[in-house]
Parts: structure tokens; sequence; C-alpha cells
């Protein structure tokens, strides 16, 4: 019986993973979680679900019946909402990194904080306004064209 393979995305990534898994030379029963019936998708697996992206138990429920032996996660809101968290919980590997670690790719301002902690070089100026009253502020006492090069 072929390896099943839970590819979970909604663009042309996701497309770019399922085509690699027909390519394997293990030729893996291949199932994708989507938000739309994409036509790669559709034609590359056995079964399409569609739902949302951000949906833990939804995906929980996708396991239950595909007994998936490897996820993978493609987009950043599955990430962001905790999926591999849960399907590694329900014991299935999974390709992509832990909701805390997605931080990464999910929160701009998570990484730039990230590179001022470790003094890692290439970080752009940049602020972080918690309300619109800061923004207001910070533009008022700022001429952020002056040093645009269009300005």
């Amino acid at each position: 019986m072929p390896r099943r393979v839970l590819i979970v995305g909604k663009d042309g990534r996701t497309d770019a993973i399922a085509e690699a898994c027909t390519r394997s030379d293990s030729k893996p029963a291949l199932y994708a979680f989507s938000e739309m019936p994409i036509p790669g998708l559709l034609e590359k697996c056995r079964e399409v679900f569609i739902g949302s992206l951000t949906d833990v138990e939804r995906v929980a429920e996708i396991v239950t019946s595909v007994r998936p032996d490897l996820a993978i996660i493609g987009p950043e809101e599955p990430l962001q909402a905790g999926f591999v968290d849960a399907l590694l919980r329900l014991g299935v590997p999974t390709f992509g990194p832990p909701q805390r670690l997605a931080a990464i790719e999910t929160s701009k301002s998570w990484a730039r904080d990230l590179l001022d902690r470790y003094d890692i070089p290439g970080n752009p100026e940049h602020r972080l306004f918690r309300s619109e009253t800061d923004l207001y502020a910070y533009v008022e006492s700022s001429d952020p064209l002056s040093s645009s090069p269009m300005g």
C-alpha cells in the first residue's frame, strides 16, 4: 500500500509540492486540504478537501479520514493557526514549523525584533505602532518622505 501524504495549501506552491511528490520513486497516494479546488491538485490527488486553512478542527477530521503518513504544509496561514502542532499531536510527521517557530514567517514585527535582539545585519529601520495615535504622532514629528529616494 502506498504511503499517504496530506498536502495543505492554496496556491502554485502547493501544486508544485504535489508535483514533486508525484515524481517520488515511492509514488505516494496524495490528498490535499485547500481553500479552493485547484485544478492541479484535483488532477494529482485522490481526494481534495475544501475548507479554511485556519480551521484546526477540520484538519483533525481529515487526518481521521485519510490517516496520512506525512503532512506537508505550504502557506503561512495554517502554520500560524497551529496545524503542525495539531498534526504532531495526532501522530502525523509534518513538514513545517510549529506555531511558535512559524512566527518568523507570519509576523514581520516578531522577525524584526529577533534581528534587533541578536544584532543581525540587514534589518531596515522600522517602527511598530500599536495605535493610530502613535502612528499620527510619528508622522507629524518626522518627514518620512525626506529620506525617500523619490523625495
